[in-house]
C-alpha cells in the first residue's frame, strides 16, 4: 500500500510496506496465531534476497538491576539479489503475551562495529509496527556504499528492560533470540550469564512457529 523512496534506498531499489489481512472461517484467532501467520510472510520476504546469517554468536548477562546486557555477533552472507550495503536488524519491543496483556521492551545503547573495516553508520527507528506489535529497526551501513566481499562481521550491543518476567517462588528470563525478521540462520550459538546460576533451562528452535528443542549446557 506504500512505496517509500529517499537518500536511504539505493537507486535502482524500492522500499515497500505491505497490510496483511489474517482471518479465519471458523472463529476468532488468537494473537500468537495471527503472529505466527505474520512472522512466516516475512519470513519469505527475506529468503527472496537469499541472504543468510552464516553464524549468530549471542552473549546475554542479566545485571543485578534486571536489565539484560546483549552482545552479538552477526556474520551475514549476502545473497544473489542482496542490496550488499549492510545489516537490518529488527529487534521487538512490544508483543502480546496474552489475548489481554502485552510485553513491553525498553531497548537502549545500540551500538555497531564491524571487524571487517565495512560501513557500521547506524540509523534506528522505534515504534514500527502496527496495535499490538511493535518492533525497533537498526540499520547498518552506507546506501552509497557496496560491500562486494560475500560476507560482513558486525558486533551488535544493547540493553533491554522488560526480559525479566517475577512469578511466584521464581523469576524467569524468556527471550527470542533472533526476533521476527530474521533472515536464515545457518550456525547458532547463546551463552546466558546469571548472577547465582539457574534453576532450569530450556530452548527451542526451528522455523517459525516451531518449538524444538536444542541442546543446552549448565556451568559453574
Amino acid at each position: 500500500f506504500d512505496v517509500y523512496t529517499g537518500d536511504q534506498v539505493p537507486a535502482g531499489a524500492k522500499s515497500l510496506a505491505y497490510s496483511l489481512v489474517v482471518r479465519s472461517p471458523e472463529r476468532t484467532l488468537t494473537a500468537a496465531e495471527a503472529l505466527v501467520v505474520r512472522d512466516a510472510a516475512l519470513a519469505a520476504a527475506h529468503a527472496a534476497t537469499g541472504d543468510q546469517i552464516d553464524t549468530l554468536t549471542v552473549s546475554y548477562t542479566l545485571n543485578d538491576d534486571g536489565s539484560l546486557r546483549v552482545d552479538e555477533r552477526i556474520v551475514l552472507r549476502f545473497g544473489p539479489n542482496s542490496g550488499r550495503h549492510g545489516l537490518e536488524r529488527w529487534l521487538v519491543t512490544r508483543e502480546p503475551y496474552d489475548d489481554d496483556e502485552d510485553l513491553i521492551f525498553e531497548i537502549t545503547d545500540p551500538t555497531v562495529t564491524s571487524p571487517d573495516g565495512v560501513s557500521t553508520t547506524t540509523t534506528v527507528q522505534r515504534d514500527l509496527g502496527e496495535g499490538r506489535t511493535q518492533s525497533m529497526r537498526v540499520r547498518v551501513g552506507d546506501p552509497r556504499r557496496t560491500i562486494f566481499e560475500p560476507t560482513a562481521t558486525y558486533d551488535l550491543s544493547y540493553t533491554v528492560r522488560g526480559a525479566m518476567r517475577t512469578f511466584p517462588g521464581y523469576d524467569e528470563l524468556y527471550w527470542n533470540v533472533t526476533g521476527t525478521q530474521f533472515p536464515r540462520v545457518v550456525t547458532a550459538s547463546v551463552t546466558v550469564n546469571v548472577p547465582g546460576g539457574v534453576q532450569e533451562v530450556f530452548c527451542s528452535a526451528g522455523p517459525v512457529g516451531a518449538d524444538d528443542p536444542c541442546p543446552t549446557r549448565l556451568f559453574g
